[in-house]
C-alpha cells in the first residue's frame, strides 16, 4: 500500500506541475501577442509616417525651387528701389526745371 500511495503523491505533483507550467506557457504565450501587437503598432505608425513625410531628394528640389525664387524676388525688389530712388532724384529736378 506504501508503494501506491507514493506513486499516487508522485502522479500528483506531476500533474500539479504540469498545470504549472500549462499556465506559464500560456502567459507567456500572452505577454509575446501583446508584445507583438504593440510591434505591429510600431510599424504601421513608421509606415504611415514614410507616406507623409517628405523624402529627402524632394525636399532638397523644392528648397532649391523656393531658394531660387526668393532670389529672383530679392532681385526685383531691388530694381524697384532702385527705380523708386532714381525718380526720387529726378521728378524734384524736373520739377525745378520746368518750374523756372
Amino acid at each position: 500500500m506504501s508503494d501506491f500511495t507514493e506513486t499516487e503523491r508522485l502522479r500528483r505533483e506531476i500533474n500539479e506541475l504540469l498545470v504549472l507550467r500549462d499556465r506559464a506557457v500560456a502567459i507567456a504565450h500572452s505577454n509575446i501577442e501583446k508584445r507583438l501587437d504593440t510591434l505591429n503598432e510600431f510599424r504601421g505608425a513608421l509606415s504611415d509616417q514614410s507616406r507623409t513625410l517628405v523624402n529627402r531628394a524632394e525636399f532638397d528640389l523644392r528648397f532649391v525651387t523656393l531658394a531660387d525664387r526668393i532670389s529672383a524676388l530679392e532681385k526685383s525688389q531691388n530694381k524697384l528701389l532702385g527705380a523708386m530712388l532714381i525718380l526720387s532724384v529726378l521728378i524734384p529736378i524736373a520739377l525745378k526745371l520746368l518750374l523756372k
